[in-house]
């Protein structure tokens, strides 16, 4: 399979933000401790759980390579993951 282009992703940023932002503003409590985002993609969904639980330990998995790299440029402080989530596979995707 042929990797994401991660700017034509974005072209519809707008779009795709949203509904991240909508399920964000629906978790209740603020006591959240640890955070996984499976299917992270570029991070734009893991940024609104960032912000609305900047204390919490948050994970991305993804198993696009080009996503990640580009999740970890706009969010270094995750913990990033090259993750293959329907076979059980992972892989850390190394800090720069």
């Amino acid at each position: 399979m042929e990797d994401w282009n991660v700017e034509l992703y974005h072209r519809f940023e707008k779009e795709r933000l949203q509904h991240s932002v909508d399920l964000v503003n629906r978790i209740e409590g603020d006591a959240v401790k640890k955070i996984i985002d499976i299917g992270c993609g570029s991070g734009m969904s893991t940024r609104p759980l960032q912000n609305r639980f900047p204390t919490a330990a948050i994970t991305g998995a993804d198993y696009s390579l080009a996503m990640l790299k580009q999740a970890q440029e706009t969010l270094p402080d995750v913990t990033w993951f090259q993750r293959d989530c329907s076979r059980g596979r992972r892989e850390a995707l190394r800090s720069k």
